[in-house]
């Protein structure tokens, strides 16, 4: 409700209702602060953690930048070979 549609309806209730009403208020306006500023510290955490993460994989692109080792590469033929020894491949 707005300030100006609330100051209308003012003289048309009784001082208990307004008063209710103005506790109402204050009472949504205090969890909505408390909600965002929860909102605020989680998305920074967030933000935090995406940065570590970016970090770790651009280390990890690093690594594997300055190791081009095929040996452990799983080529089409050991991963079938692979499905074989685990039962999930049936040759026919």
């Amino acid at each position: 409700m707005s300030a100006t549609v609330k100051a209308a309806l003012r003289p048309e209730i009784d001082q208990r209702t307004a008063d209710y009403v103005d506790a109402a208020c204050a009472v949504v306006d205090t969890e909505c602060v408390v909600r965002t500023d929860n909102c605020c510290s989680r998305i920074n955490l967030l933000e935090q953690e995406i940065a570590k993460l970016k970090l770790s994989v651009a280390e990890a692109k690093a690594i594997a930048a300055d190791k081009p080792d095929d040996r452990y590469a799983l080529t089409k033929v050991k991963l079938i070979r692979m499905m074989k020894e685990m039962g999930y491949y049936d040759d026919g």
